[in-house]
């Protein structure tokens, strides 16, 4: 039996298949050994790039995992950090900023 959701534009019946729409990738940050880490992943897709920010301003990115920035090339290391993460179909996803 295949459940259609008429109201809901984000399902699909495709094949006798119930999909859903593409959905966005999840990332948080951490800090370990002197790296900025993102934790990124993606559902039902692919990671393709992790963008890494200081106070909203773009300091790094990264395409492989794992997702991490050198915390060693940035001179001023106080401040405002998150990361944004975008998937093979161009969703993406920010982090909760974090003060360090």
């Amino acid at each position: 039996m295949v459940i259609q959701e008429k109201h809901n534009p984000i399902f699909q019946k495709k094949e006798n298949l119930l999909f859903r729409g593409n959905e966005a990738p999840s990332v948080h940050i951490s800090f370990e050994s002197n790296q900025i880490i993102a934790h990124a992943f993606d559902l039902d897709g692919q990671v393709q790039i992790v963008e890494f920010f200081q106070n909203g301003e773009l300091i790094g990115v990264d395409s492989i995992y794992p997702y991490q920035l050198d915390f060693s090339i940035i001179k001023n290391k106080k401040g405002s950090f998150s990361a944004k993460v975008i998937d093979d179909l161009g969703t993406y996803s920010l982090s909760i900023a974090v003060n360090n």
